[in-house]
C-alpha cells in the first residue's frame, strides 16, 4: 500500500478543498469524523475532495 499525503488545502465560503499526492490517492475512501460519527466522502476525483463542510451527506456542520 502506498502513501498519500495532503499536498494542498483551500477554503472557500462553505468548501474545503484537499488536494493529495500519491499514487494510490483515488483508490481510497477518506472520511471525517465529529467524534461521535464518521461519514465517508468518497473517494477523491483528480487526487482532490471538495467537501461541503456545512452539509455532509446530508448532516450537520462538521464541529
Amino acid at each position: 500500500m502506498g502513501k498519500v499525503k495532503i499536498k494542498e488545502m483551500s477554503w472557500h465560503s462553505i468548501y474545503l478543498t484537499i488536494k493529495f499526492e500519491g499514487e494510490e490517492v483515488n483508490d481510497f475512501d477518506y472520511y471525517v469524523t465529529d467524534l461521535k460519527n464518521d461519514y465517508n466522502l468518497g473517494k477523491a476525483d483528480n487526487n482532490q475532495l471538495v467537501i461541503n463542510i456545512v452539509n455532509i451527506n446530508d448532516t450537520k456542520t462538521i464541529r
